[in-house]
């Protein structure tokens, strides 16, 4: 059995490649979220879309399945998918889903709970 999607959300993060930050597209996010979040996220009965990605660097997406009403959203799309993006593209990533209801005082809180770990850094995953 692969337990790969079994992993912590950190451990998303920790997969992610170090290094320059790649230019940020629909077609790069999704690729970064395909490999580095939906195994975990849909381990946990849920799914992710990516719906828009601007040019400063606001993904927006929409949680379904589980996820959809899941109480801890809000750190998934912080702890899993922001710190999966910005370990690919840079800390300027941000992502939002408007369906979630959550103050940005709590998703500032969250941020500082579970800061980006980069693969070879200190406190990073091993390369």
């Amino acid at each position: 059995m692969d337990t790969s999607a079994l992993r912590s959300p950190s451990a998303a993060v920790d997969a992610a490649p170090a290094g320059a930050p790649e230019a940020i597209t629909l077609e790069h996010v999704q690729a970064v979220v395909a490999q580095h979040v939906l195994p975990y996220v849909r381990n946990h009965g849920g799914d992710i879309r990516i719906t828009d990605v601007a040019a400063d660097g606001a993904v927006t997406c929409r949680l379904d399945g589980a996820c959809r009403s899941c109480p801890s959203a809000a750190i998934t799309l912080v702890a899993v998918v922001e710190r999966a993006l910005q370990a690919q593209f840079g800390s300027a990533v941000r992502v939002h889903a408007p369906q979630i209801a959550v103050s940005a005082h709590a998703v500032e809180r969250i941020r500082r709970f579970y800061p980006v770990r980069r693969v070879g850094a200190p406190g990073g995953g091993s390369p």
